[in-house]
């Protein structure tokens, strides 16, 4: 996600401390609306980078089943073979 959706989403937590303090003026429900803000914004950033690191996984494992496939599909040729194809006896 952008640096925009990060600052946005801590300006609109910060936003609502300061709404709940004003209108409560509760230290407790100040903090848990930053403990549960935070653990949000962590579960998005570890789940992002999980994400990231899965789908390099599969694009590797796409490029190595792609190469294989075109290894297995490549024409054989005889230890002995020369240009025309006719191999030399040992």
């Amino acid at each position: 996600m952008s640096a925009r959706f990060y600052i946005g989403y801590v300006a609109v937590v910060l936003c609502l401390v300061w709404g709940v303090e004003l209108a409560l003026g509760s230290l407790y429900a100040r903090y848990i609306i930053m403990y549960t803000g935070g653990i949000f914004l962590a579960g998005l950033v570890i789940g992002q980078r999980y994400e990231q690191a899965w789908l390099q996984r599969q694009q590797e494992q796409r490029r190595f089943d792609h190469e294989d496939e075109r290894r297995h599909q490549a024409p054989a040729r005889t230890a002995g073979a020369d240009a025309t194809g006719e191999g030399t006896v040992p």
